[in-house]
């Protein structure tokens, strides 16, 4: 039971990452930002990018901290 939170965790990271990957949109309103499935509000290429890799980040980082039999 240790280590199943970690594990949970760890892939909700890596759902998000891969869910904001997949709805990355083009904004063309706002001048080349990205929008999440078009909605809301837009993002710089780079601000888009460091919340896809912080999220990778911590999922990945969930999922190596776990304790090891």
């Amino acid at each position: 039971m240790g280590d199943r939170p970690y594990f949970v965790v760890g892939n909700v990271w890596l759902l998000t990452a891969l869910i904001l990957m997949l709805g990355q949109k083009m904004a063309p309103h706002y001048g080349g930002r990205y929008a999440f499935f078009g909605v809301g509000g837009a993002l710089l290429p780079q601000a888009y990018w460091f919340l896809v890799i912080a999220c990778l980040c911590l999922g990945v980082g969930l999922m190596c901290s776990r304790k090891r039999p």
